[in-house]
């Protein structure tokens, strides 16, 4: 086994796991209220998402920055060695491009709608705002299933580096 194929597959499965628990932490946990919740004032809830979105947003980026490089690194350098945890990081990398893509194509439009304070809360109502709240929340956990897949895929790629003779 390649200490360098091991290290840069350690790396990608820590940042992608890091990834996916901000993703799973703000799909289910504080400060991110249940948006379907009807008791709860919409508003109310829009400046809890602008609370957590910055900074959630900053953090995952560059977990999803280094998860895909180091994914790839390993996929390369173990193309020829090990064909299928390659492609099991190649999986890695193909769900961290399709996260991206679905970010910056579906959910930061609507993302760029929901930031600006007072924007929203003069143009929608409440039911309005709760139902951008809501999209997001059914977007967000999309991306939570393409970040479990990736992780998936670079603990199996990691398990096949790490067991191969």
């Amino acid at each position: 086994m390649d200490a360098s194929a091991a290290s840069t597959a350690l790396a990608a499965v820590a940042s992608t796991a890091v990834f996916e628990g901000v993703a799973l932490f703000v799909a289910v946990g504080d400060p991110c209220p249940s948006y379907a919740d009807q008791s709860q004032d919409a508003t109310e809830m829009l400046r809890d998402w602008r609370r957590m979105f910055p900074a959630a947003k900053a953090f995952q980026m560059k977990a999803l920055v280094l998860g895909s490089a180091s994914a790839a690194i390993t996929a390369w350098g173990l193309r020829d060695s090990n064909t299928q945890a390659a492609a099991a990081f190649g999986i890695a990398v193909a769900a961290n491009v399709a996260t991206v893509g679905y970010t910056v194509g579906s959910i930061e439009p609507l993302n760029n709608r929901m930031l600006p304070l007072g924007a929203v809360e003069k143009r929608e109502t409440e039911e309005g705002i709760r139902g951008m709240l809501q999209q997001w929340s059914k977007m967000h956990g999309l991306r939570t299933v393409l970040g479990a897949v990736a992780l998936g895929a670079s603990l199996y790629g990691t398990h096949t580096l790490l067991t191969s003779k």
